[in-house]
């Protein structure tokens, strides 16, 4: 495994960068950047424009020569734009020497210069996906590395799709031990009743594609032993049915610059006494927006929870009754919104989709209802002012952040989880 430094750059910040370049005829600039560890190396990771003359430390530098007129006294990731070429990243020391540096962009195709090859896959086994998708889109697929949280109705029918379509690596993380009422998803058995729901579905994901690496957590999503897989991750999906975990999950994919597809679904009580049935699914990408400025969580009593710690979140989990909280869940309901969500991510690799999104799937009248709402802007009660604070921004106490989940959203709430 390549264990160089990564530049990790949020097309939003990028296309910032080059404008601004543009505007003042400079020949570079700088950026603020933080840095996170990983286990396959280190990822720089590409927070805004930087402010003042001064160059802060650590710096990455967006330049359109490849000869800097300065000196920089620490280690500073250098960015080098030449029009017609394709960009390339490098670290610069004090003495002038170069190392290269991997390059990620969130943009669509999560497009990533200086990666490993991943292995050639079996090309007859997964003809039918590459024609359909497109080389670049599935060989892209295929090497993302897919953090999952959720492993219940929605995850395992995610988790099973990518693995049927070529992925090579997924971590799924879930608390929860499998009971009767769960064998309705995807690749449960009955011989995995009172096993980790994580543990049985990887089980089962191996059996349909042996060559798949998959790594089991059963641990609560802000447990501190999920975060070296969040590290590593390239993409963070939630498929949960607690506000709790989706929040810290939207944390994570901030801090470490990781897109996030969350899935929701629901059949629920009303006034009138008629089943409410629907779906939210958001494709979010660091820089554009976060979870609190598209939709936000319809339920802050459950991150009032997480932020009492592991022991409160044992207790709420012990304490809840699904038959409180919805009507109960229907497979077919399910198997839609993950179809969307995947053509979502199946989009954005292919480079037809060029933004985040979301959508929302209601059914009134026996009628399905398709409603595209965008995504939100920033604003200041949301994450987005996180945005790449990586390991640095992690360690400072969740009240700096207080308010953010119970801010009024820019849209009304989800109506579906």
């Amino acid at each position: 495994m390549n264990s160089q430094a990564r530049l990790v750059i949020p097309g939003a910040v990028l296309q910032q960068a080059i404008r601004a370049l543009e505007r003042s005829h400079a020949d570079w600039l700088a950026c603020t950047v933080e840095r996170a560890s990983r286990q396959s190396g280190e990822d720089w990771l590409t927070r805004g424009l930087a402010r003042g003359r001064q160059l802060p430390d650590p710096a990455l530098v967006v330049a359109r020569t490849p000869v800097l007129p300065v000196a920089f006294a620490s280690p500073t990731a250098v960015l080098y734009l030449r029009q017609g070429e394709p960009p390339r990243a490098y670290l610069l020391d004090s003495r002038g020497q170069r190392r290269p540096m991997g390059l990620l962009i969130l943009a669509p195709g999560l497009p990533e210069v200086g990666a490993t090859v991943a292995p050639a896959p079996d090309a007859e086994r997964w003809s039918r996906v590459a024609g359909a998708l497109g080389d670049y889109a599935w060989r892209r697929l295929c090497r993302l590395h897919y953090l999952i949280v959720g492993c219940g109705r929605n995850g395992s029918l995610i988790a099973h799709a990518l693995a049927r379509i070529g992925a090579h690596r997924m971590t799924l993380v879930d608390p929860d031990t499998t009971e009767l009422c769960n064998l309705d998803g995807d690749g449960f058995l009955p011989d995995h009743i009172t096993r980790p729901k994580a543990d049985a579905l990887a089980e089962s994901l191996r059996a349909v594609n042996p060559t798949l690496e998959v790594q089991a957590l059963p641990h609560s999503a802000s447990d501190y032993r999920i975060l070296p897989a969040a590290r590593e991750a390239d993409v963070l999906i939630t498929a949960v049915d607690d506000d709790g975990a989706r929040w810290t999950v939207a944390h994570l994919s901030v801090l470490y610059l990781k897109p996030m597809l969350d899935v929701g679904t629901g059949v629920l009580h009303t006034e009138s006494g008629e089943p409410l049935i629907g779906a939210d699914i958001r494709w979010l990408v660091p820089g554009e927006c976060c979870l609190l400025c598209t939709g936000g969580v319809a339920n802050p009593q459950q991150v009032e929870v997480v932020r009492q710690g592991l022991y409160a979140e044992q207790q709420h989990r012990a304490q809840r009754h699904w038959q409180r909280e919805r009507l109960g869940s229907l497979r077919s309901l399910n198997m839609m919104a993950t179809g969307l969500a995947l053509r979502t991510l199946e989009d954005y690799l292919a480079m037809r989709l060029h933004t985040s999104r979301w959508l929302r799937l209601v059914y009134q009248d026996a009628t399905p209802q398709l409603h595209e709402l965008g995504h939100g802007a920033p604003n200041r009660n949301c994450l987005c002012a996180h945005t790449g604070g990586g390991d640095k921004l992690l360690t400072q106490p969740l009240d700096s952040i207080r308010q953010i989940s119970h801010s009024e959203p820019w849209v009304p709430n989800p109506v579906v989880r």
